[in-house]
């Protein structure tokens, strides 16, 4: 998979705690291919996590290494909310504070998904490794070794 060189050392750790969960993790399948604008997703009925690294690196935007640590982190948050029983962690919104850029995500995520709270959640916590870190723990490897 062509997305690992790029991921920092935080992600390579959030990528083991993710193989430990059963969950696939697909690169480039047909939804990216569908969606050139789509960079990642979490499809919890296939139990498969995909990264759009064509689409991520056909894209306008800089730092191509940095988005792909993101999308992997953000699809991340998504598997541990479906861990804990397909909800949020409970922090308020107001809480977690999104750049403009982050809300404009946000609402295009919104009209994929259909639940804003989920995907603030995720959005807020992308560039959180160490807190992702903990919510798989907690939520989906608990009792794991």
């Amino acid at each position: 998979m062509e997305f690992l060189i790029f991921l920092t050392k935080d992600s390579q750790e959030i990528l083991k705690l993710l193989e430990r969960t059963n969950i696939a993790i697909i690169e480039n399948p047909s939804p990216c291919w569908q969606n050139r604008k789509l960079f990642g997703a979490f499809q919890k009925e296939r139990r498969r996590l995909i990264i759009c690294t064509n689409n991520i690196n056909k894209s306008k935007r800089e730092n191509k290494a940095f988005l792909i640590n993101e999308t992997l982190n953000h699809e991340a948050v998504h598997v541990a909310q479906f861990c804990n029983k397909d909800k949020p962690f409970g922090r308020p919104a107001n809480y977690m504070r999104l750049s403009p850029l982050k809300k404009e995500f946000l609402e295009a995520s919104y009209k994929i998904s259909r639940n804003r709270r989920k995907e603030h959640e995720a959005y807020w916590l992308e560039d959180k490794p160490r807190r992702i870190k903990l919510a798989l723990n907690k939520y989906c490897l608990k009792g794991k070794t």
